[in-house]
Parts: structure tokens; C-alpha cells; sequence
């Protein structure tokens, strides 16, 4: 498997930094722009905020229980740690935006059914849908193996 990784009875989604790190980047470079035409608050607050990013995105972790049969999603910093049983999801959407026909964003989002209406979680984000296809693959593959057990 190329983007889950197993440990003991789960699988864990390997860390994606490319996006995190672009967007880290400029976050960076914005800031340093700011402080060389001397607006040294607003490169502050660009450096705050480029924290606030890169721990967001370091503090993303997906999980597949085969045990308990269960998906764990934590997104960002802020959000609980979203618990899904495996028999209430709905199905699995791509996100994809583009701008100029260029495409800039691909979201890899999974619905799942709670008493009184659907939620959402997002599992993987990038740029090209391909990549967004290979983890619903890995996913699909994953939650195969729990209904065999």
C-alpha cells in the first residue's frame, strides 16, 4: 500500500506534505515580503498564521480500525477527532476546483449518515485526482478486509 501504512489492527494514513508545504511557503514568503517594506505587523501576522497552517496540517491524522471497525479522522487543530462506523457510510465525493481551467484543488471527502442527517469528513487533499482515486482505491481495499473478518 502506498498511502496507509498498518499498525497492528489499524491502518494509518501516511502524512501528505506537499500541499502543506506549499501553502506553507508562501505563507513564509508573503511574511518576508512584509517585513522588507517595513509593515513588520503584518509580517507578524502572517508568521502567526503560517504557524497556525503547518500545525493544523502536521496534526491531520486518518485511521481504519479492522477491529472495532471504525474510521478516525482528525482535520486541524480545532475539530474532535470525528469516530465513523464503518456501516453508516453514505459514499465517498471528490472535491475538484479549478480557476482558469487550471485546476488547483482536489478533495478526497467522505459522508456518512448520523441520527437526523449527513455529516462529512474530509480524508485527503491535493492536486491532482488521480492521487485523490489511488486513496479511495487503498480505502475501499481497506474496508473490504474488515467485512471479510
Amino acid at each position: 500500500m502506498k498511502y496507509f501504512v498498518q499498525q497492528g489492527d489499524c491502518y494509518v494514513m501516511k502524512p501528505q506534505y506537499n500541499l502543506a508545504i506549499l501553502v506553507f511557503s508562501g505563507l513564509l514568503g508573503f511574511a518576508y515580503a512584509s517585513y522588507l517594506v517595513e509593515f513588520t505587523l503584518l509580517a507578524i501576522s502572517i508568521l502567526i498564521v503560517a504557524v497556525l497552517t503547518l500545525w493544523s496540517f502536521i496534526s491531520k491524522k486518518i485511521y481504519v480500525d479492522i477491529k472495532r471497525k471504525y474510521i478516525y479522522a482528525k482535520i486541524g487543530f480545532i475539530h474532535p477527532t470525528a469516530q465513523i462506523p464503518l456501516d453508516k457510510i453514505v459514499h465517498f465525493e471528490f472535491h475538484i476546483l479549478s480557476q482558469n481551467l487550471i485546476r488547483t484543488n482536489a478533495e478526497l471527502v467522505l459522508r456518512y449518515s448520523i441520527p437526523g442527517g449527513e455529516k462529512t469528513v474530509l480524508i485527503a487533499q491535493g492536486f491532482t485526482k488521480s492521487t485523490m482515486e489511488s486513496i479511495l482505491n487503498e480505502l475501499q481495499e481497506i474496508i473490504a478486509l474488515t467485512k471479510i473478518q
